[in-house]
């Protein structure tokens, strides 16, 4: 079965440790683990600042690419921030694959209206 749920630090510290070389801020980011008979097959690390929320990482074991678990993992963090009431989200660096999934470039950005993402499965109103 596969399963998405939040996670703190310390419950997925030695998976993150192998593959995310960012620094966790406790107080505002959330960690979603994707699994499948309890082992780890990817990440999605958000950070929430008021009313908006960027992503830090979005990763996938090579092997368990393609299988739309990076989707999985966006949906999921997308919801749990639209439920947060949070409005739009930022990737701060380019990600075809974040393009692709519907994030609009804005500058040195990507970036997403959540709402619009589940409507319309595009970031920007139009």
């Amino acid at each position: 079965m596969i399963i998405i749920n939040k996670h703190d630090y310390k419950n997925c510290k030695a998976f993150l440790d192998n593959y995310y070389l960012g620094r966790i801020e406790y107080d505002k980011d959330i960690i979603f683990i994707v699994e499948e008979d309890n082992k780890k097959l990817g990440y999605i690390i958000v950070t929430k600042n008021n009313k908006i929320a960027s992503i830090k990482d979005l990763f996938v074991l090579e092997n368990y690419r393609n299988m739309n678990f990076g989707d999985g993992l966006i949906r999921t963090a997308l919801n749990s921030l639209r439920l947060d009431n949070i409005n739009k989200v930022f990737y701060k660096n380019n990600c075809d694959y974040l393009l692709r999934k519907g994030f609009i470039k804005n500058d040195d950005n990507l970036e997403c209206i959540i709402e619009d993402f589940f409507s319309k499965h595009n970031c920007k109103r139009r």
